[in-house]
């Protein structure tokens, strides 16, 4: 009999019967839906790959424009860039990116000029703000650009600037690809709401569906009579025939069999029984397994700490080496800036023993103790590498580039670890380079460049201290007949002799180049006052008599010289008064001429 709380399996057949009436109205509502819901569906594919395929051409039109605006960009700035940087005209080129800045695509651009390892650069604000929540005012260009490029706010577009043949910078533009993503926002409302609308097409289509309902219930009480001899089989039969098989295995002496069919009736004693038995007979043996178990894992665990003990002193030896036979200076500073080690190279830098050096301040061997240590102005991540001029054990400076790190230890105090190089011979490239820009090969004057740079840098100077200057335009007249009469030998030597007269006659401190073919400019920084036109004309005037009274001369020199002042209270720039000087010099040379003939 069955007892209190244990359902019979007389009760589990009239529940199933009860059950299989109820399946007969899931079944044709879900015939019903079913057929909707893949109507719809066919429906709702082919719309979203029209979406989709709408939405891919879009982007690859926005995509192809951005790239020919940013291609285009920094074809643009790359061009007209190389000049500014020879001449370290920084003011121009920001004001280049600030052009560049103001096109509402563009997030940031910048220059990185190779000469001297300076990042000109420009953002924009409100972009900052939006995608990186947390600015630091020592955000560098380096970090912004990873943070925008790793967010795929940005696409960069880059391109190298040179200068005669040689690539001096390179710029960079990154450009927003917030037209994009709006692009998808919109497309995704556009899906949202044609989901909507089919959901109600579909609850439309479930209200009117009226036709077929005969013939799904027909099918229906087919299907209920194959259901009710399948769950038959599968509650009583299947469960016999599932403990004889577990049964079987437990005489083979498989005692990890059980029966995973139980349930609250006769079956399910007799299969709750079984399982018992099984687990009474698994835990005698449990404890003896798990002894061994434990032995085994005991002696992976000490071959596995032996190995790692071989491994980390191999690791430590390879370290040892790559330092010492690294090319670039390595030091590591304790928290007080004092030198705790240093490799061959960085002795080798320094011209110094290491023996000296270990235990030594760092600023014991800087020439500007006052300028960035280090130590200084270091984040999280380090610094960014920079110049440094160290003593060598003479007295001698070594440049170097120098890069620091902090590495911070819970098992002792924090390191910083040091690595540079001697980068001498890139210093002496670099003058060289200024000196060859700036100069005229003929005269050893400096060429048009060199001058209107330095010339425009003092005009800046004088408005500033409200000081007055002289520009002096010159032209060295007949040089086509010295060309034709003497050679074109005797025309160089008649500009080398006029750049001579215009160094003796004035000061180191007064601006003066070669302009081009005959014509010369002088820029005199004379203060307000202690000299005027006449004096100037005058001295110019003597040196040149007494050049041309030496013996032995082939022909004279003739210069048409045309002077203008610079005024604080009326300042122009100095094409203007470029332009002023050399009118007054025509006017002079006609007048010259004009009396040459009457006389």
């Amino acid at each position: 009999m069955p007892t209190q709380g244990r359902s019979s399996l007389s009760y589990k057949l009239i529940a199933l019967t009860t059950v299989s009436l109820l399946a007969v109205f899931c079944i044709i509502a879900g015939a019903s839906w079913i057929s909707a819901s893949r109507f719809f569906d066919k429906a709702g594919s082919s719309i979203y790959r029209l979406l989709d395929e709408e939405l891919v051409q879009t982007e690859d039109i926005i995509r192809s424009t951005l790239e020919r605006k940013g291609l285009g960009l920094v074809q643009f700035l790359s061009q007209i860039a190389g000049l500014e940087i020879i001449s370290f005209d920084h003011e121009a080129l920001q004001g280049h990116l600030e052009n560049v800045i103001k096109d509402e695509d563009v997030v940031y651009a910048l220059y990185m000029i190779d000469l001297d390892n300076t990042i000109i650069s420009r953002h924009r604000h409100e972009e900052l703000q939006a995608n990186h929540p947390h600015p630091h005012p020592a955000t560098s260009s380096k970090e912004l650009r990873q943070h925008m490029t790793d967010k795929q706010v940005v696409i960069e577009y880059t391109s190298d600037i040179t200068y005669s043949g040689k690539k001096v910078g390179t710029i960079v533009v990154g450009i927003s690809q917030k037209a994009l993503f709006k692009l998808r926002g919109s497309a995704q409302e556009r899906t949202e709401v044609i989901q909507r609308q089919l959901a109600e097409e579909i609850a439309l289509f479930l209200r009117t569906l009226n036709t077929s309902i005969i013939l799904i219930c027909a099918v229906a009480l087919f299907i209920i009579g194959g259901f009710l001899y399948i769950v038959l089989k599968k509650i009583i039969i299947d469960r016999l025939v599932e403990m004889s098989k577990a049964f079987l295995k437990v005489s083979q002496g498989d005692l990890n069999s059980q029966v995973g069919q139980v349930s609250n009736d006769e079956l399910g004693d007799l299969c709750q029984s079984f399982n018992n038995m099984t687990s009474s007979l698994q835990k005698v043996t449990v404890s003896r397994d798990n002894l061994e178990e434990a032995h085994q894992k005991l002696q992976q665990a000490q071959e596995q700490l032996a190995q790692s003990l071989q491994e980390l002193e191999a690791s430590h030896e390879f370290s040892n080496q790559l330092i010492e036979k690294s090319p670039a200076g390595i030091m590591v500073l304790d928290n007080r800036k004092r030198i705790q080690e240093i490799n061959i190279a960085g002795c080798r830098i320094l011209g110094r023993n290491r023996q000296d050096l270990l235990g030594s301040d760092i600023q014991s061997i800087q020439q500007d103790v006052s300028s960035l240590t280090p130590l200084k102005h270091m984040g999280p991540e380090g610094t960014l590498p920079h110049e440094e001029t160290f003593l060598g054990i003479d007295g001698n400076t070594v440049p170097v580039l120098i890069n620091t790190t902090e590495i911070q230890s819970e098992a002792r105090e924090d390191i910083v670890l040091a690595t540079f190089v001697d980068i001498s011979a890139r210093k002496r490239a670099e003058e060289k380079l200024r000196t060859v820009s700036v100069t005229d090969e003929l005269t050893g004057l400096m060429n048009r460049r060199g001058f209107m740079s330095m010339a425009c840098k003092q005009l800046k100077i004088a408005e500033r201290a409200q000081s007055n200057l002289f520009l002096l335009f010159a032209d060295l007249d007949n040089m086509k007949w010295i060309n034709d009469t003497f050679g074109h030998s005797a025309g160089d030597k008649a500009l080398q002799e006029t750049a001579a007269l215009f160094e003796k006659t004035f000061r180191k401190s007064d601006i003066y180049g070669r302009l081009g073919g005959d014509e010369f400019a002088v820029l005199l920084t004379t203060e307000t006052g202690s000299e005027d036109e006449k004096v100037i004309r005058q001295r110019l005037k003597e040196n040149l008599l007494h050049l041309n009274s030496e013996k032995g001369r082939d022909f004279n020199l003739e210069i048409s010289v045309g002077i203008v002042g610079f005024h604080h209270n009326d300042p122009v720039d100095l094409e203007e008064l470029m332009q002023r000087a050399d009118d007054k010099m025509y006017e002079r040379k006609a007048i010259r001429k004009k009396r040459s003939q009457t006389s």
